[in-house]
């Protein structure tokens, strides 16, 4: 509310805490979204005496503190990829900046009143189907990263099998994951991993030849074996028992 009041009301809750709102769960994080452009939302947050910091400025990812409590905010934008790289563009509509997003259950936005759904993201909440916006093939071309988030989205909202026809795609834009950075990789590779069905997801992945692009040794038999008696572990403890990420680019160097 520190926020709204801060950003006159000009903000919506977006992600994977309206997800959990809608299942009837905790939100663990809280992301905002706001057409008001970086260095607007820092002035009127700042004002308010919130601590606010930029994460990713290209992206119009700004942090704000309250209380030891992190909150992101991330101004709506436009992402395009006509000349092969990503452009940002940063507007004010809230549908268009849904379009950008790639699983419609991602899609999700809401205010104090009203739950936005321009993509049937509700339905498909419903009935555990991770849908891509767009054609998959299109989305996959962009930013092959989505292999990995398919595979995550799935793991925790997704049915008993994965849609066959996507991960027929995967062996077309895998190569494209040794592209993206290694951080980015991990950050996605570790939601994996804490995952309820982490080694279903582990053998898809051994099977469509994606763990190269994440680890240089993993060992599925042993995290399994490991998790039959630690459901609960840690992350820390998962990684030790799946095997050695690879290595950073400083540690290549």
């Amino acid at each position: 509310m520190k926020i709204y009041d801060a950003l006159n009301g000009q903000m919506r809750l977006v992600g994977g805490c309206v997800r959990d709102f809608l299942l009837g769960k905790k939100p663990s994080d809280i992301d905002i979204s706001t057409p008001f452009v970086p260095d607007i939302v820092k002035h009127k947050l700042e004002k308010s005496g919130i601590r606010v910091c930029p994460v990713a400025p290209r992206y119009g990812v700004m942090s704000a503190t309250i209380c030891g409590e992190r909150f992101e905010i991330t101004t709506l934008r436009r992402e395009t990829y006509d000349t092969g790289k990503e452009v940002i563009t940063f507007i004010t509509d809230y549908a268009e900046d849904a379009r950008r997003r790639d699983f419609t259950i991602n899609a999700l936005s809401m205010d104090r009143d009203t739950v936005y759904d321009y993509f049937d993201g509700q339905v498909d909440l419903k009935n555990k189907r991770v849908c891509f916006i767009g054609e998959p093939m299109v989305r996959l071309r962009e930013d092959a990263l989505r292999i990995l988030r398919y595979l995550r989205f799935w793991s925790v909202y997704g049915d008993d099998k994965p849609d066959s026809d996507i991960l027929a795609l995967f062996s077309m834009f895998r190569d494209g994951l040794g592209k993206i950075s290694y951080g980015r990789r991990r950050k996605e590779f570790d939601k994996i991993l804490m995952s309820s069905r982490v080694i279903p997801v582990l053998d898809l992945m051994k099977q469509s030849g994606l763990l190269p692009y994440v680890t240089t040794d993993g060992d599925i038999s042993c995290l399994k074996s490991f998790l039959i008696n630690h459901p609960t572990a840690s992350l820390s403890e998962r990684r030790l028992h799946f095997g050695h990420y690879l290595q950073t680019e400083r540690n290549k160097k």
